[in-house]
Formats: C-alpha cells, structure tokens, sequence
C-alpha cells in the first residue's frame, strides 16, 4: 500500500486501513475471486519502506507499506452449483445475478431432450419452460 508524505502523521494507521479498503475491497483478482469485504487489518506492526525518487522527484518521500489483512472472497469453479437470481431471459438463454457476478446460461445449457425446456418468445413476457407447463 501507498502513501504520500502528506498523508503521514498520527492517523497513519487509519490512512493505510482506509486506502486499503478502498483499493481492495469489492474488486476482482483471477487469484483470489471477487474480494467482498476486509478485516482483521494488521496496522499494529507496519513496516514502510521509503522510495527512491529516481528520476521523478515529484514521488519523492512515498512510503510502501506490506499490510496483512484477512478477507470474504468468492471464487466460483467450472460446474459448481450457484443460487442466482434472474435478471433476463432472450432466447439465447438467461442472465442471472449471482452475488457479485453476472452469468450468462446458454441455451445449449439449458435446453436438451431429457427437461424439455422450450423457448416460448410469443408469450408474456418471453420464457423458457417444459411442453407439460404449457
């Protein structure tokens, strides 16, 4: 984490614990997954690390910090089982809403022989639904 020198001072703390929050927090990582919240924010032992200002001497004095922090993360895998709202139907498939993420479910996933799921585009509103709903 960054902070310029006018951030130092006696709330440094707090300043590095906001900015990381604000850096990290409701961001995505194909590390990590989506990284929902933070806590448990380590600011008791930090250690900054003065940059040199090389040839740009308007970064002169910003300090590194390494911050340990624990956080709420999701992380979907190929073929796990979500609970999603739907947000849209068409018939190339559904939208749904799936906590942070937006999935899209093609029609090719959808519809085969053994549901009987059917695109109905001249109902209201347009749905997918088995011939036996009709």
């Amino acid at each position: 984490m960054q902070v310029e020198p006018r951030e130092y001072g006696p709330n440094l703390r707090e300043t590095v614990q906001t900015k990381l929050r604000e850096a990290v927090e409701n961001t995505c990582s194909e590390r990590y997954g989506y990284i929902l919240k933070i806590f448990n924010v380590d600011t008791e032992r930090l250690q900054g690390r003065i940059e040199s200002t090389g040839m740009q001497p308007s970064r002169g004095g910003t300090a590194t910090f390494v911050v340990n922090y624990d956080a709420v993360v999701f992380k979907p895998f190929k073929n796990e089982v979500l609970i999603g709202e739907v947000k849209s139907v068409a018939q190339q498939g559904v939208f749904c809403q799936c906590g942070p993420m937006q999935v899209f479910i093609s029609k090719a996933n959808l519809a085969d022989e053994s549901n009987g799921l059917k695109w109905f585009g001249d109902r209201t509103p347009a749905c997918w639904m088995s011939d036996n709903e009709k």
